[in-house]
């Protein structure tokens, strides 16, 4: 019985499991859709089709800039992953010369312990 539990608890499964987001539900589509639409807006405004107040043209231009700084492009990710990896890896690195440095004091710490040893062994022959 403990051996079929135990059995149970380290088998893997691999599931694959999709996460999937409705478009009417997905926040990305519903920023570059209001994205566009500020971006035909602002098109407009500076083409003087629409008789609008420079008060709204500023408007338009400061919410457009706003939605572009929010979303993540390709360029933007790449960055941050590469940024993130070579944060990893100076870590690993520090983390390697800790490692390093400890196994020496558990060496210097073995050999001194080893000569006592052999002393105090000597002494009593």
């Amino acid at each position: 019985r403990t051996l079929n539990f135990a059995h149970a608890m380290t088998t893997v499964q691999n599931r694959v499991k999709v996460n999937t987001v409705e478009a009417s539900n997905s926040k990305l589509i519903t920023m570059q859709e209001r994205q566009a639409k500020l971006a035909e807006q602002a098109r407009a405004l500076k083409m003087g089709k629409m008789a609008e107040s420079v008060a709204e043209q500023a408007r338009v231009q400061q919410e457009l800039q706003e939605i572009t700084a929010r979303m993540l492009t390709k360029d933007q990710v790449t960055n941050l992953l590469d940024k993130v990896a070579k944060e990893n890896a100076l870590k690993c690195e520090e983390m390697k010369g800790l490692m390093e440095s400890e196994v020496a004091k558990v060496r210097e710490s073995h050999a001194s312990y080893v000569k006592k040893l052999q002393s105090s062994h000597q002494e009593y022959q």
